[in-house]
């Protein structure tokens, strides 16, 4: 009887270091895992909305660019007969450029992430 309890006692002391290196292993894995989905979703995926967000400017910009050039070219042609109203008509207004704070669920806790 002597004998089998100190074999289960070694096969414990065994078994608890490579369960607890296991367990430490897989724990690691999961967060490196759970950070590289975070930086793909917002780092990565943000750059994509800054993007458009930067052509929706320039495309406003181009049009009131354009709209410019008009009235100047109809101020050239008819500088006495100038109608004032041509000023406030056909300007697109640009859409607030700020970045928005968005909150996301990750994991266990809040990540704030510019979108």
């Amino acid at each position: 009887m002597c004998v089998l309890s100190v074999e289960i006692i070694k096969g414990i002391f065994t078994l608890v270091p490579v369960a607890l290196g296991a367990w430490i292993g897989l724990r690691l894995y999961f967060r490196q895992k759970e950070y590289e989905l975070i930086k793909q979703r917002y780092l990565e995926g943000a750059v994509d909305i800054v993007a458009a967000e930067v052509e929706q400017a320039f495309g406003t910009f181009s049009h009131n660019w354009a709209r410019c050039l008009n009235i100047v070219k109809a101020f050239r042609d008819a500088q006495n007969d100038f109608d004032a109203k041509e000023l406030e008509k056909g300007f697109l207004d640009l859409d607030s450029f700020c970045l928005e704070m968005r909150l996301g669920l990750v994991g266990q806790g809040f990540a704030a992430v510019w979108r």
